[in-house]
């Protein structure tokens, strides 16, 4: 028996020792990356259409699109669109309660912008964000428009220099890909928290943008240069925030997934399974920290939810595109998706367990 629990009681610190220097590593060289990024303002070649699905956004809307035309005005190749949702009205109607709809149109009329900040209503049969951001795109489509759609949360506050960022990647680094994929810090407004909840949001957004710096960006990196020189590639997602994907590839995936609830997850599971290529860009975008912890438990549970099924995403886009994976890629994205999974869900358990064991 306490052969067995040595075992573990190595295997857990090692791992932890092991993970802990690679998350170390890694962010240190994402954050020489943002240093060294190009955001001089340049001329914009291509045209960018950010897309900002909203539900019950009433308290938030006006800020929010005050932030993104001011972000937005001096550039001609941009445009915002705001996607309401049928869905709402039915809810503040009966209770004579203004929707967010009406809230932006207020707020763009007086401000006299329709044409830099595009309201649409989505009808209510089209479900959740994803079919919000269908909407838009297809408004986009329909319009012949070219370039780059970008999602946002409505709380999102990219910084001014992201379109110049992504024109360098094009222009100077040559960069050519069908997603751009920002990497967030969750510590917008972590001056703001208080008392041990705030403590607790606290220690959760630093934990996150960990997470973005030391991981996600880095494994776009490895993503990226695996499909250039076709070689065996990891399995990535994408994140529905900071995402900039080039109208082209939209249209060859038919708009944005719906087979998944998560969209932004699902996303990143197709453009593996195909070989498209995704680049993380070198610049941050800063997120609304979460106030409560309860609310980090519901937004962790939704993506593991989403996370989960990832090879049920691969085995239909498989299908769906026809496309022949060899065993050995099928392989890796079963094997590392699944590995992922258990640690990002059970990795406090673990660290619990540890604990046991040693004092054990």
């Amino acid at each position: 028996m306490q052969i067995i629990v040595d075992i573990i009681l190595w295997i857990l610190s090692a791992y932890y020792i092991a993970a802990g220097l690679t998350m170390l590593i890694m962010s240190i060289k994402t954050i020489k990356d943002i240093k060294k990024s190009e955001n001089s303002k340049i001329k914009l070649k291509n045209n960018y259409y950010i897309i900002l699905p909203v539900l019950r956004e009433q308290n938030i809307i006006c800020d929010s699109i005050d932030y993104f035309y001011n972000l937005t005005k001096n550039e001609e190749k941009v445009k915002v669109f705001v996607i309401t949702t049928e869905r709402e009205d039915d809810e503040y109607i009966k209770n004579q309660k203004q929707t967010t709809y009406e809230i932006a149109q207020n707020k763009i009329n007086k401000l006299g912008i329709k044409n830099k900040i595009i309201l649409l209503k989505a009808p209510k049969e089209l479900m959740g964000k994803v079919g919000q951001m269908n909407f838009a795109y297809q408004y986009i489509k329909e319009n012949n428009e070219k370039g780059y759609v970008g999602v946002y949360d409505i709380d999102s506050r990219p910084p001014k220099e992201i379109f110049y960022n992504i024109e360098h990647l094009l222009e100077n680094k040559n960069i050519k890909a069908d997603i751009f994929q920002q990497v967030s810090s969750y510590c917008n407004g972590i001056e703001k928290l208080e008392g041990i909840s705030g403590d607790i949001a606290i220690a959760d957004a630093l934990s996150q943008t960990r997470w973005a710096i030391g991981f996600e960006y880095p494994i776009y990196k490895v993503y990226y240069n695996s499909v250039l020189k076709e070689k065996l590639r990891p399995l990535v997602y994408c994140i529905g925030h900071g995402c900039f994907v080039n109208t082209e590839y939209l249209k060859k995936i038919g708009g944005f997934p719906t087979f998944n609830k998560n969209d932004d997850l699902s996303l990143g599971y197709l453009t593996s399974t195909i070989s498209g290529k995704i680049y993380p860009i070198p610049l941050l975008d800063f997120c609304q920290i979460s106030r409560t912890a309860l609310n980090s438990i519901k937004q962790y549970k939704f993506w593991f939810t989403g996370s989960s099924k990832y090879y049920s995403d691969i085995k239909y886009y498989i299908s769906k595109y026809n496309i022949k994976l060899p065993k050995k890629q099928r392989f890796i994205f079963k094997i590392q998706g699944g590995i992922r999974n258990f640690l990002w869900a059970w990795r406090s358990n673990l660290i619990i367990l540890n604990l046991l064991l040693g004092i054990f």
